[in-house]
């Protein structure tokens, strides 16, 4: 069980350092909704995602539990929200996790164009990148040039290989209330297997 949360925290690792917004709003502040899915040696997992701009919300069911998690770039934060208990952790949002556009992949490590390929009707730019740290990881980031934003994401461990992608892709306009803490959660810190875990309050 320690070893498939570890991954499924991965995953929601994943979505923030490669949908969390760039540290300037996406070309023409993309605003769309789209399905998520994300592949990986643990199974599948599906969901859904909101961007608007520099804000973004993604929810997904895992281990039987629905999963929110709000990023808010001009807060620096991210909001995970857990609605089973009407409670949220509060994490912060690095520098170096902003890495949503195509300019800020170089952040993010050793950087190689690949070339252009289309994903789900979008023409992508394709790029390699090899962090510094963690050692041994590999990701291919495909950029949708449209939406100057990732809509898919191939990470590569020693542990197998991990797969993101936004499918059914539908511009639309979305309202700011859903990037906000619903009235009535309260504050928790961080669980176990993350520094600074207290009660709740």
């Amino acid at each position: 069980m320690a070893k498939r949360g570890g991954v499924i925290f991965y995953f929601l690792a994943l979505t923030v350092i490669f949908l969390g917004g760039a540290i300037c709003p996406p070309a023409q502040g993309a605003e769309f909704v789209a399905d998520m899915v994300m592949s990986g040696p643990q199974g599948k997992y599906t969901g859904k995602i909101w961007v608007k701009g520099d804000k973004v919300r993604q929810e997904m069911q895992m281990m039987g539990m629905r999963q929110i998690s709000i990023i808010r770039q001009d807060k620096k934060v991210v909001w995970n929200l857990m609605p089973q208990q009407m409670a949220y952790m509060e994490m912060p949002l690095r520098p170096e996790q902003s890495l949503a556009s195509e300019k800020d992949l170089d952040k993010a490590g050793a950087k190689k164009y690949l070339g252009k390929e289309k994903v789900g009707g979008f023409t992508c730019k394709k790029y390699q990148v090899i962090p510094e740290d963690p050692p041994g990881i590999k990701h291919v980031v495909w950029i949708a040039t449209e939406l100057d934003y990732p809509i898919k994401v191939q990470t590569e461990m020693n542990t197998g290989t991990i797969v993101m992608e936004l499918k059914n892709i539908k511009k639309k306009k979305i309202p700011d209330s859903i990037f906000q803490i619903p009235e009535g959660y309260e504050k928790m810190n961080m669980p176990m297997m993350m520094p600074g875990m207290q009660q709740r309050r």
